[in-house]
């Protein structure tokens, strides 16, 4: 079992007409997507987008998942617990009610638990940062607290799922929902790009240069193209697949200026 969070990109709903029409007994998931804490759901198998998000995943996930299941011919279960337009601070747990039904993360752990998976996910798919790139959210610009607050939420993560062994993040694009003040963005980018330095179990996927791109959501030939480039680097961690060629970004390690020049 994997889960989804994030905002709107790991929502992946938000694509414009034309629905999906690919369905597999074997990509399942439980409940929906709704905000609202009284809406209940069961096991079902899982779709790209449905009315009041019942069953839904994503469409980027429901590519992933027909890769793994026609690849690995394994049965996946995704649970996606993202909400578009919010900040990470919005993401957070509440540590005297963690299934807090008005809180994001309470009731994505309520989904959770209620489908007895607590101890059955193995990784988190994390996707968010647009609306942390500018100066709306608490204590200033987002970048500046980003880094503390995704700690607090892995360690949340740790307490909940306690057998989460990776995190795979999402790098967001440069003013990505013409969002960013003076440089913020890029510097928010910069906190993304090095957080895996902090999770041994952690890999990034850049999204700069999905074809074809977005203005803030991509088209479905984008969220599949995304699906695509993180195909392999799961099946490499979560199955053992081996590639010829790597799977992940490459990721600057040095820079130097040289004033001669």
């Amino acid at each position: 079992a994997y889960l989804i969070a994030g905002q709107s990109n790991a929502v992946a709903t938000d694509w414009g007409k034309g629905e999906a029409t690919y369905r597999n007994d074997w990509i399942r998931t439980y409940g929906t997507t709704s905000t609202n804490p009284r809406d209940t759901g069961d096991w079902g198998a899982a779709t790209h987008r449905a009315p009041g998000g019942k069953l839904a995943v994503g469409y980027w996930a429901m590519e992933l998942g027909r890769r793994l299941v026609e690849s690995e011919q394994v049965p996946v279960c995704f649970i996606n617990g993202a909400v578009g337009g919010t900040r990470i601070d919005q993401h957070q747990r509440n540590p005297a009610d963690p299934t807090d039904g008005s809180t994001i993360y309470g009731r994505m752990l309520a989904r959770v638990r209620a489908a007895h998976l607590t101890h059955e996910v193995e990784a988190i798919f994390w996707y968010q940062g647009e609306n942390d790139q500018g100066a709306d959210g608490p204590g200033g610009f987002g970048y500046e607290r980003y880094r503390e607050y995704f700690h607090q939420l892995a360690g949340a993560w740790s307490v909940d799922y306690p057998n989460v062994r990776r995190h795979y993040l999402f790098q967001i694009w440069p003013k990505s929902c013409a969002m960013g003040i003076d440089g913020s963005d890029n510097r928010l980018r910069e906190v993304l790009r090095r957080l895996p330095e902090d999770f041994a179990g952690m890999t990034i996927q850049a999204t700069l240069g999905i074809e074809p791109p977005g203005g803030c959501h991509f088209p479905p030939e984008g969220y599949a193209e995304m699906a695509n480039q993180l195909y392999p680097v799961v099946a490499s961690r979560e199955f053992g697949r081996a590639f010829p060629q790597p799977v992940t970004a490459p990721n600057l390690r040095t820079a130097r200026l040289d004033a001669n020049r």
